[in-house]
């Protein structure tokens, strides 16, 4: 029985296995061999729908993780009773925003912060995020590319350095706002300002004479990197 089911776990996780044979061991009896199915590139959306509404938990999970997903299927999930699979659709870039908006008011913390960083979430739900109890939702919205300027502004001024950190790294944050956090009390916001391939010359030229080691390589290895990749444009 044991080596029957390893035969068949190896057989789910071959990306070489043909789609009818994925879609017969999603209705496999052992959970772990459903499991396997989900992340396999060949299985077929069909089977992926039926996993979708399967009695363990750890395998809905699975289908809310998966790209190829449908939309549908994720918006379903999202009302799903098991916590974890509420957070992967959060997290899954294809979720529509019907979902995103449902789920940026869900209990848990990490499903919160998966809608924060979505890049399908409108933006009044980032606004209404930016706002959030815990400090690692409003760290996701920092960090989220659609997130508006004003409210990267706000949250600049952050009480929490991870925070800030997440809009000194946001390749939309303005530069006056890069300059202020170039004087972060955080050493760690001070170098991801200076890896931001956003931040001028002289705010970098600045950040390479701070105090802290990590700043000055940050800004050095970061001037670098651009000197070279300003080298390939020419080149080409």
């Amino acid at each position: 029985m044991k080596n029957e089911v390893e035969a068949k776990l190896r057989t789910a996780e071959d990306p070489t296995t043909a789609p009818e044979i994925l879609m017969k061991l999603s209705e496999d009896d052992d959970m772990e061999v459903r499991y396997v199915v989900t992340d396999n590139p060949n299985t077929p959306i069909e089977a992926l729908v039926k996993l979708s509404r399967d009695e363990v938990g750890d395998v809905r999970q699975a289908v809310a993780d998966n790209k190829k997903t449908p939309t549908d299927v994720l918006a379903k999930l999202s009302r799903d009773d098991d916590r974890d699979v509420r957070r992967s659709v959060a997290h899954n870039q294809n979720t529509p925003a019907e979902a995103l908006v449902r789920l940026s008011r869900d209990e848990v913390i990490a499903t919160r912060a998966g809608v924060a960083g979505n890049s399908n979430t409108p933006i009044e739900i980032l606004e209404m995020l930016s706002k959030d109890e815990y400090g690692v939702v409003r760290e996701c919205v920092a960090r989220n590319a659609n997130t508006p300027i004003d409210v990267l502004l706000a949250l600049s001024e952050d009480n929490e350095s991870d925070v800030r950190w997440g809009v000194a790294g946001n390749s939309n944050t303005p530069i006056e706002i890069l300059e202020m956090l170039s004087k972060d009390e955080s050493s760690r916001v001070r170098s991801k300002v200076a890896q931001n391939h956003n931040t001028p010359g002289e705010i970098r030229s600045e950040l390479s004479k701070d105090e802290d080691w990590y700043v000055r390589t940050a800004a050095e290895s970061t001037d670098a990197f651009i000197s070279i990749l300003k080298e390939q444009a020419k080149a080409e």
